[in-house]
Order: C-alpha cells, then sequence, then structure tokens
C-alpha cells in the first residue's frame, strides 16, 4: 500500500484482522461494529467434509449424500451452495476451464471458495449451504506467514516434514458461539505460531463465514422468508450456532425414517420392531432413539407434504405412559400402521405440529 500516509484511508472489511492490516498501516484504529445474523443456522460438527473425503473417495457416498442434501435444502427455497473448486466440479459435473463464475446444478447457484467477494446477487436467497473449507498446504500458509513478518523479531515457528514428508497442523480444542449458551467444542487444525494461524483463519474461517454473507444476513428479504444456513463443516466460525449436529447421525435416522415409511415409533422396543435390520438390537435403538429427538426438526425441514406430526401412543391395555411416534401427515391411519408394527392394538393421541415445537 503506497498511498501517502497524510491521505485519510478508510478499511471496510467483515473479517479484518487488526495485526494483519498492522503489518501494511501501524496504528490504524479499528473499530468493530457488532451485527447479528437474521437467520438460524445449523453445523455440522463430526465431520470436516474435506475434499479428499467429498472428491477423491472411490466410492463417493459422502458425496451423494451431500447431493442428496442440497437437493432437499433447495426444495425449501432458492439456494446458494459454496464449496472448494474441485468439490463444485463434482457436484455439477463442470469441466476444467469451463466454469462461469456462478454456476448451476438442478436449479441451485454453485460458487467456490475465492471467487465469492463482491457478489450480490443472493441477498433474496432462502438458505445457503457450505460444504467444506478452504484450507491452504501448510507450505503455502507458511510462506504467506514469513512474507508478512518477514522482519519481526520473533521467529516464525515454521513446521517440521512428518514421518512421510508431509507438513501437519496440531489439533486445538476450538469452541462454538451456541445461541442457547450452551458449551460445545471440537477439535480443530491449527497451526501453533500465532501469526500463521491468523492467516489460516482468514482463509479457512473468513472464507466461509464471508460465503454465508452473500445472503446480506443483516436484514431480511423483501418476502420476510425464515431464512436457514447449513454448515457442512466442522470448522467452528465467527457466527451463532442455532442446532449442532452429528452428520452420521442425521443419515442414520434418515435412513430408519424412509424404512418406517412416516410413521416411526421412538420408544426403544418398538423402534427395533420398526426398522430390525438397520436398528439390529436394543442397545442400538436406545442410542437411536435418542438420536431421533436431536435430529428429526432438521428431516421436518425436508418432508415435501404438509409436514411430520407427533403421534402420542400406547398399547390399549396398559396404564403407561405414551410413547412418541414421528408421523408424515400424509399417512391417512398411523394408528393402523403403529398397530401392525407393535402387533397389538394402540390408542393414540395427536401432539401438535414438529416445526411448531
Amino acid at each position: 500500500l503506497t498511498i501517502p500516509s497524510h491521505i485519510p484511508m478508510i478499511f471496510i472489511d467483515a473479517d479484518l484482522n487488526p495485526n494483519i492490516l498492522h503489518q501494511f498501516k501501524p496504528h490504524t484504529p479499528v473499530v468493530k461494529i457488532p451485527v447479528e445474523r437474521q437467520a438460524e443456522v445449523i453445523q455440522f460438527s463430526d465431520l470436516t467434509f474435506s475434499k479428499n473425503a467429498l472428491v477423491n473417495n472411490e466410492e463417493q457416498v459422502l458425496l451423494e449424500q451431500t447431493k442428496e442434501f442440497i437437493n432437499n435444502v433447495s426444495a425449501t427455497g432458492q439456494t446458494l451452495v459454496v464449496s472448494s473448486l474441485a468439490v463444485r466440479r463434482a457436484i455439477t459435473g463442470e469441466q476444467r476451464g469451463q466454469h462461469p463464475r456462478v454456476g448451476e446444478y438442478n436449479g441451485v447457484s454453485m460458487v467456490h471458495f475465492g471467487m465469492l467477494r463482491g457478489l450480490d446477487a443472493f441477498k433474496e436467497y432462502d438458505n445457503v449451504i457450505i460444504v467444506g473449507r478452504e484450507q491452504p498446504p501448510v507450505e503455502s500458509l507458511e510462506e504467506l506467514t514469513g512474507g508478512l513478518w518477514w522482519d519481526d523479531s520473533a521467529p516464525i515457528n515454521f513446521q517440521s516434514a512428518n514421518e512421510s514428508g508431509g507438513i501437519s497442523l496440531i489439533n486445538e480444542k476450538r469452541g462454538y458461539r451456541m445461541r442457547d449458551g450452551s458449551s460445545e467444542s471440537v477439535q480443530t487444525q491449527v497451526h501453533p505460531d500465532h501469526r500463521a494461524q491468523q492467516i489460516l483463519e482468514q482463509i479457512r474461517e473468513s472464507e466461509s463465514t464471508q460465503a454465508i454473507d452473500r445472503l446480506r444476513l443483516v436484514r431480511p428479504n423483501e418476502r420476510e422468508s425464515n431464512r436457514r444456513v447449513f454448515v457442512l463443516s466442522n470448522v467452528p466460525l465467527d457466527i451463532t450456532v442455532d442446532h449442532l449436529v452429528g452428520w452420521k447421525e442425521y443419515q442414520r435416522i434418515l435412513e430408519i425414517w424412509k424404512i418406517c415409511d412416516g410413521v416411526m415409533p421412538t420408544k426403544p422396543e418398538h423402534l427395533l420392531l420398526a426398522a430390525p435390520d438397520l436398528v439390529g438390537s436394543l442397545g442400538s435403538a436406545k442410542r437411536y432413539a435418542r438420536d431421533i429427538k436431536k435430529i428429526m426438526f432438521l428431516i421436518s425441514y425436508f418432508v415435501r407434504d404438509m409436514g411430520i406430526f407427533k403421534v402420542r401412543y400406547r398399547p390399549a391395555n396398559s396404564n403407561g405412559r405414551m410413547s412418541v411416534a414421528y408421523v408424515s401427515s400424509g399417512r391417512i391411519d398411523p394408528k393402523r400402521v403403529l398397530e401392525r408394527v407393535i402387533g397389538e392394538e394402540v390408542e393414540t393421541e395427536e401432539g401438535r405440529d414438529q416445526s411448531e415445537e
């Protein structure tokens, strides 16, 4: 930055890092303006959704699951998907050198990291999905750090090659900012040198938050629709999370829901009867029953009929507490389905729509 020092300057950047800025313009005062994004944020905390897992895996199970998830979300409203370029190509089928700045997949807009700054075409969209994260090789990260802090009095802590000849980051526990104030964290790859770590966060975390902000969530869209952010990566971001869930849990419950065909009991003994091959054992059924309570809100977003209801039920000859079954509103007679699954007559009491709870 060779602008003469007597000329006033203002830097506007939602992800500005004062330490990096001061390498160019020392003593520049920084003002943070706290703004809350107006959206529901769902983040998956058990996978990184790395390029290797999505693209370089021969079975491509995760890629197909991700494509199905994108299709489900897009059915609820206009959707933007942001990923690495390699993942974008794998999803859209675009060839090298043939992709426009904004691509398309089944009616969904696709943009890749590094090419999204300044895009303002998505402020009326309903959903944004972040797939994976932009994480540079350690060598490139350390080269950038050396270029910025070349004259720093403290030497840079360059990482040594591991046994396979590569250079690895270290793992450190990083926390999520939860809407309900709960304490949730995950092991995250970080660089032990604080300057290199700041560069990493500018490339990895900030590129994801910049992608989310293509929807301009600081204000409602014209339709004032309920907008949602889906983060398919476990890296904690500078964003408040409403729901922190597991991708593997989601896939398991989604599969059980499909097998149950719109009537899914949550009492472990009955869940085992409804999907014996998938659930396997009573112990597994108990774990799945706990997961169902955390995951069904997400599945309810994607049911293409009128919604999912809770139906409370119990065997007709029992005076015990009622159990809960999740029922698609497309099912005409859930009581009969439950009786067929359980093998005895039941009495039912319809609950509220799941989306209202």
